[in-house]
């Protein structure tokens, strides 16, 4: 398994979760709805729901990006 690398900026799941801390509405999803099944593994592979799942994550954490994951603070440098 791959490490995760936040800085990465073509995460779909740290895209959305990103725009959820900015205020952007669901809607915003810049991806295609691909034609798998809602649920489904293939569903959770594509960009748009991941990118789903990070905005949902996002608008649940009070106060925006934690301070340690802020660009600058700690080890997010």
């Amino acid at each position: 398994m791959d490490e995760h690398d936040a800085e990465d900026d073509d995460c779909a799941f740290c895209l959305g979760r990103e725009a959820a801390h900015q205020g952007a509405s669901e809607s915003a999803n810049p991806y295609v709805r691909e034609d798998v099944e809602v649920g489904s593994i293939e569903w959770y592979e594509t960009d748009f729901a991941l990118w789903e799942l990070g905005h949902g994550l996002g608008t649940k954490e009070p106060g925006g990006v934690p301070w340690y994951a802020q660009k600058g603070v700690g080890s997010a440098e």
